[in-house]
């Protein structure tokens, strides 16, 4: 399934900027967004596909932009007058989320049936504390959740550290990024990159951390899109770091949060920072999804895949989750 592209052309380089960054925080935008602020740009790029569109501000549109083979060109009227009735026009001058809003419309989008059919809810674990059972948390959540239905475990971890995760067969979150370059044939080749343990189904990290910060944050999305999209999980864990690029919008695109937390002062200050951090760049919606788990201490931690469903931890991660209305 070829992921759609949407192409933003406005020569005012903060509007473009403003308008480009809420179309990738809206979780449901099914586009891809890329920006330009000059039409020469345009014509230097490839052809676009017939499932994509051209959103151009009306004072650089020129009518041979329709030769680039868009499906459908959208004006963003800045004088309040259409000069042509043939063409979709978006007042540019409104609230973000109507023109985000008008342009799903105008693409034949209903958010409701688009929510419908990415069926895979996203369960995010993130904390900046370490050697807090963030793993070993979400294994036991994985192994859970996969008695319940089709479940992905994804470690963005830098070294995971469980037994018969490790990558030495070069199959890792690269095999599956690399797929992106061919999206028409990700649904037949995915499935190969994927390893299955019993009823659990996960991808190790990069066998080389350092390549996970060069990564951009728009490629998680299209990989997080297709694997929602073309696999039929129902739930995908996202065992996240700070390595990861785009770290709060990945966050924001998930049903629930989970952030382990310790009582130690050092502790209990980074997650205040955090929590302070993600208030400033106004993602007050991702610590509103945020369970903050300050874990008991744990007799047995599960250190390999196949003791993840039982012990102390998989007690607790299981009453935890069986209260949640997304379970």
């Amino acid at each position: 399934m070829e992921q759609r592209v949407l192409i933003l052309c406005d020569p005012e380089e903060d509007y473009a900027q403003r308008m480009s960054d809420y179309m990738r925080r809206d979780k449901f935008f099914p586009w891809m967004v890329k920006v330009y602020t000059h039409v020469a740009q345009l014509h230097e790029c490839a052809k676009l596909h017939s499932r994509d569109m051209l959103v151009i501000s009306e004072s650089v549109y020129q009518e041979d932009v329709q030769k680039l083979g868009a499906g459908k060109t959208v004006i963003l009227n800045e004088t309040g007058i259409v000069k042509d009735q043939k063409l979709n026009n978006v007042n540019k001058y409104q609230e973000a989320e109507k023109v985000i809003q008008q342009l799903k419309e105008l693409g034949g989008v209903n958010g409701r049936m688009l929510e419908e059919s990415i069926g895979a809810k996203l369960i995010g674990l993130y904390s900046p504390i370490r050697r807090c059972l963030q793993t070993s948390f979400g294994l036991c959540l994985g192994r859970l959740l996969s008695q319940k239905g089709k479940t992905l475990y994804l470690s963005f971890e830098q070294y995971s550290g469980v037994e018969g995760m490790q990558s030495c067969d070069g199959v890792d979150l690269s095999s599956l990024l690399y797929l992106l370059a061919d999206e028409d044939k990700f649904m037949a080749s995915a499935r190969r990159q994927i390893r299955r343990e019993e009823n659990f189904e996960y991808v190790s990290t990069m066998v080389n951390p350092q390549n996970l910060l060069m990564i951009g944050a728009e490629e998680w999305k299209r990989l997080l899109y297709q694997l929602q999209t073309c696999l039929g999980y129902e739930y995908i864990i996202l065992d996240l770091s700070e390595s990861v690029q785009g770290l709060f919008d990945i966050l924001r695109m998930c049903v629930r949060v989970y952030s382990m937390a310790k009582d130690d002062p050092i502790a209990k200050r980074k997650l205040d920072q955090y929590e302070q951090l993600l208030s400033l760049m106004e993602y007050g919606d991702v610590r509103e999804k945020t369970s903050i788990c300050r874990l008991p201490l744990f007799r047995n931690i599960p250190t390999s895949i196949a003791a993840a469903s039982k012990g102390d931890l998989a007690d607790y991660v299981r009453k935890l989750v069986e209260k949640e209305e997304w379970y």
